[in-house]
């Protein structure tokens, strides 16, 4: 055999190794292409469903803060309405006739567990103040007045003390009625 022989042989030869070595890389890459495909639509599945959940949570939640947000607008109308009614219950109580605001001082007085100190009427309500610190049996004495609806701001060497309408009737009903309403919404 010839030198050329031997390397036609040995060319034929390798030329068919590398053919089936293609070949069987082929064969790999198809099946390695099939797989990958095959995972790619799986995770693309698992990653629409995951996308459709997450969707589905973020619906829920924005409908929940929507209904929440509804009730808080409901609650602070209702609060504005409680602040109009007290409002409202304020100025009558300071409108009454001067005989009746009189005696609501009055009795307010007899309830103040002190004798002694400085009354700062309401403005344009000082005689009924002067009268009711009389009915009491109180000793205060009356100071400048104050610009509040009705009632009295009450100086002493202990405290000062704000038996004002409006924060009687603001402390005394807001928090309750709100409390209800809240109650009732929630």
């Amino acid at each position: 055999m010839s030198f050329q022989d031997i390397l036609d042989k040995v060319l034929l030869q390798a030329k068919g190794e590398a053919e089936q070595i293609l070949l069987q890389a082929r064969v790999k890459a198809e099946a390695l292409r099939q797989t990958l495909q095959e995972k790619g639509e799986a995770d693309r599945a698992a990653l629409d469903e995951a996308y459709e959940e997450k969707l589905n949570r973020a619906k829920k939640k924005s409908e929940y803060l929507a209904h929440l947000e509804g009730r808080n607008r409901v609650l602070e109308k209702k609060k504005q309405i409680i602040d109009f009614i007290l409002k409202e219950v304020v100025k009558k109580l300071s409108e009454m006739p001067a005989k009746q605001y009189e005696q609501i001082l009055a009795d307010l007085m007899k309830k103040i567990h002190i004798s002694d100190g400085v009354i700062r009427p309401a403005d344009g309500k000082g005689n009924s103040t002067k009268g009711a610190i009389k009915i009491s049996g109180k000793t205060f004495k009356m100071g400048e007045p104050v610009e509040i609806q009705g009632g009295f701001l009450l100086e002493s060497e202990l405290a000062d003390f704000d038996y004002s309408f409006e924060t009687i009737v603001f402390k005394t009903y807001k928090s309750q009625l709100e409390d209800i309403i809240v109650q009732k919404i929630f």
